[in-house]
């Protein structure tokens, strides 16, 4: 939880479980972001998994972030074809997060 407030700027709106959460959604901007803890969890869902969410703009200046706060660069920002300028990179479970915006 803490890398994505960090480094996108995500709040907790709600955390489960004992101890150590084991279930959090965050948001920014109208954005939701469901996290899920690897250890215990009963769907047997685990790294890598991706995470994909589309900004209204900015999307260099978030990159820049990224980088400056040492995220693993999977894909620098790049124009794609489909209309959209995007950028990969790695939280620190190893999931990719993909941030986009239409150009």
């Amino acid at each position: 939880m803490a890398w994505y407030a960090d480094l996108f700027g995500f709040l907790a709106i709600h955390v489960a479980g004992e101890g150590p959460a084991n279930y959090a959604v965050l948001k920014r901007d109208g954005v939701c972001l469901h996290l899920l803890r690897r250890a215990g969890n009963t769907l047997g869902i685990g790294a890598p998994a991706q995470a994909q969410f589309r900004i209204d703009g900015g999307v260099d200046a978030l990159f820049e972030r990224a980088k400056a706060k040492r995220a693993v660069v999977m894909q620098e920002p790049e124009d794609q074809k489909w209309g959209h300028r995007d950028f990969m990179v790695k939280d620190p479970d190893g999931n990719i997060v993909w941030v986009g915006m239409p150009k």
